[in-house]
């Protein structure tokens, strides 16, 4: 998904990165770590090309991003989610705000953004301070909208740039639990720490960069334990905040996009697109005979003819076969995503 090739960088004369060589895969969870001046920091600047490298390549799937163009690079953002050590919230928007305010640049309609703002609001588990501003809410809490904002428009990667690094260690851990739940959804993640406690105990790839230099890349323990708590002691998960976050969110079905420029300078990276959502055929009368008088049955539960129509070319043309299917896994693997699972559910329950 991510390679580094032979990947050096220097600042008038001195080395921030030398030679390095890095694969990152698709649904991976890395630390990177190192002391400050390792060069942690200077390697996510190039993957989102925020600069280029002295020497070598650095490939994003097949793109060689190195090569990209100006009008190229924010294509290359809309799959990077980013979250940084402090906030970076714009303070005269509440929380509501600052996460629709994402969605908005990158072209989504208001009623996508009304969903998706509320739906993460909810994984963060602060559906209940999306009036408040910034300086209302804790560091925890800021960090915590920050992830929001990221993942709102489902990038591939989400990247976080220590993002504990002021915040006490009961925040820390409820952070990382967070980080983690977001790659069991399949988004790659990315954490550059200080922590040790974070990286001895979850049994995750860890990257670590001495004055430049990739000097280690292994499994530093192979029990995980992910403590919401001050001290860490006890290996269970616990549950008081993370039983919101066990409904997954499928990954999106890719579609084709239209470049759109949209400049913000209040934001720090730049986002533009607006998704061409490929339009579907409206359920017709003949399709409904050709595919059985079980069509009928589904065409009760009122759902959009587009959504219908996606549902029987699918071969699921009864309330009962939907029902067989209704957890998030079984229909994604049909290629539906979360919000037409959502609408699903609450035909079905509208049917009972």
């Amino acid at each position: 998904m991510i390679e580094f090739i032979n990947i050096s960088k220097y600042y008038d004369g001195r080395a921030a990165l030398k030679d390095v060589n890095l694969e990152i895969s698709e649904g991976e969870f890395a630390f990177l770590i190192g002391a400050s001046g390792s060069g942690k920091t200077t390697l996510i600047k190039l993957l989102i090309r925020e600069e280029n490298p002295s020497h070598g390549k650095i490939y994003f799937y097949d793109t060689e991003i190195t090569k990209l163009r100006e009008s190229q690079i924010s294509k290359l953002r809309r799959e990077i989610g980013i979250v940084f050590q402090d906030f970076k919230l714009l303070p005269h928007k509440n929380l509501y705000e600052n996460i629709a305010f994402a969605l908005e640049v990158s072209g989504k309609n208001h009623r996508d953004i009304e969903e998706t703002v509320k739906y993460v609001l909810e994984l963060v588990d602060l559906s209940d301070r999306a009036d408040a501003f910034p300086n209302e809410i804790s560091g925890g809490e800021k960090q915590k909208i920050a992830i929001a904002r990221a993942i709102a428009n489902n990038p591939k990667v989400l990247i976080a740039d220590e993002p504990t690094g002021n915040l006490d260690s009961k925040s820390s851990w409820e952070i990382v639990n967070l980080l983690q739940k977001i790659n069991e959804w399949g988004t790659t993640v990315i954490m550059a720490t200080h922590g040790s406690e974070f990286v001895e105990k979850l049994g995750k790839r860890v990257i670590e960069l001495e004055r430049g230099e990739l000097i280690s890349d292994s499994i530093r323990s192979e029990k995980p334990a992910i403590p919401v708590t001050s001290a860490p002691t006890s290996e269970p998960q616990a549950k008081d905040k993370t039983e919101k976050l066990e409904k997954v969110i499928p990954k999106p079905i890719k579609k084709k996009k239209k470049k759109k420029k949209i400049i913000e300078k209040e934001f720090e990276i730049s986002f533009s697109t607006k998704q061409n959502i490929q339009q579907i055929p409206k359920v017709t009368k003949k399709t409904k005979k050709r595919k059985g008088e079980d069509v009928v049955d589904l065409h009760k539960l009122k759902l959009s003819p587009e959504l219908e129509e996606r549902l029987i070319l699918r071969g699921i043309s009864s309330i009962k076969k939907l029902k067989q299917l209704t957890g998030n896994k079984l229909l994604k693997s049909k290629g539906f995503v979360f919000k037409e699972i959502k609408t699903i559910n609450k035909a079905l329950e509208k049917n009972s």
